[in-house]
C-alpha cells in the first residue's frame, strides 16, 4: 500500500514545487525592473541627419535646431520667439543686421564675415545661412548678444538650453541606477546614472500646494463671475419692470 502511495505523494510534491516556482517566477517578473531601453530617437522626435532636438529649461519644445558642418543653428523665428527679437533679415541686401546703442552689426548671409564699427573680421563659422527659404542663425552668434547657456549632446543630437537659472534642489545618486521615462519598474530606461551623479530633484509637495492654490483661485474667480452674471440678470429683470424714469439708473448699474 505504501509503495502505491509514495509515487502519488512524490507527484503531488513535484506539482506543488513546480507550481510554486512558476508562481514565484511570475511574481519576480511582475515586480522586477525592466531592462528594456527607450528608443531615444523616438523620445526626442528625431527626423533627418541634420535634425537637433531642443530641451529648453526642462521641456522638449516643438521647435527644432539644425546641425550644419558641426555648428548648431536656430531658425530666425525660433530666435525671435525664445531668445532675442532684435535680429533683422534684410533680404534685399542679403544681410543679417543687429542694432546696438551705438552701432549696427552686419553679416553677409552665407559668409563667415561680420562688420561692426571696429571693421570686418571672420568668425571661423557661418553666422547666418539659408537652407531653402529658411534663414538659420548659428547659436554661438546669437549667444554673442543674448544671455543664455547651452550644451550639445549626441546620439541623438540635442541641445540643452537655459535662459533662466532659478535655484533648484540637487540630489546625489547613492547607487548605480537608471532614469526611466515614467514611474514604475516596467518603464523603459532613458539613461543610466552612476553613484555620485547629481540630478535635479523637485519638491512634489510644494508643487502640489501651488497647483491647489491656483485651482482654488480659479474656482473663486469662476464663482465671482457667476455671481456677477446673477446680479446682471436680476438687474435686467428689474430694468424691464421699472418705469421710464428709473430705467436710466438700472442701465448704468448693468
Amino acid at each position: 500500500m505504501k509503495k502505491k502511495i509514495m509515487p502519488v505523494l512524490i507527484a503531488i510534491v513535484l506539482i506543488i514545487i513546480i507550481g510554486g516556482v512558476s508562481f514565484g517566477a511570475k511574481i519576480v517578473e511582475k515586480y522586477s525592473y525592466s531592462k528594456e531601453r527607450a528608443d531615444l530617437n523616438d523620445y526626442y522626435g528625431m527626423s533627418g541627419e541634420t535634425d537637433v532636438a531642443i530641451v529648453l529649461q526642462d521641456e522638449i519644445i516643438e521647435e527644432r535646431a539644425r546641425l550644419f558642418d558641426g555648428v548648431y543653428y536656430l531658425d530666425l523665428n525660433t530666435v525671435h520667439k525664445y531668445f532675442n527679437d532684435r535680429f533683422y533679415e534684410d533680404k534685399g541686401e542679403g544681410l543679417l543686421l543687429y542694432t546696438v546703442s551705438d552701432d549696427i552689426i552686419r553679416t553677409v548671409i552665407g559668409t563667415d564675415e561680420m562688420t561692426d564699427k571696429d571693421g570686418t573680421r571672420g568668425l571661423g563659422y557661418i553666422p547666418a545661412r539659408y537652407e531653402g527659404e529658411m534663414l538659420y542663425l548659428a547659436i554661438d552668434y546669437v549667444k554673442l548678444y543674448t544671455n543664455f547657456s547651452y550644451e550639445g549632446f549626441a546620439e541623438p543630437d540635442r541641445l540643452q538650453i537655459y535662459t533662466q537659472w532659478d535655484e533648484r534642489q540637487v540630489a546625489e545618486i547613492k547607487k548605480n541606477t537608471a532614469v526611466r521615462i515614467l514611474g514604475g519598474v516596467k518603464s523603459e530606461i532613458l539613461e543610466d546614472v552612476k553613484a555620485g551623479d547629481k540630478l535635479f530633484s523637485y519638491d512634489v509637495e510644494e508643487l502640489k500646494l501651488t497647483l491647489d492654490k491656483q485651482r482654488l483661485e480659479k474656482e473663486q474667480l469662476e464663482a465671482s463671475i457667476e455671481n456677477y452674471k446673477s446680479q446682471i440678470e436680476e438687474l435686467e429683470k428689474q430694468y424691464k419692470r421699472a418705469g421710464t424714469r428709473d430705467k436710466l439708473q438700472y442701465a448704468v448699474q448693468i
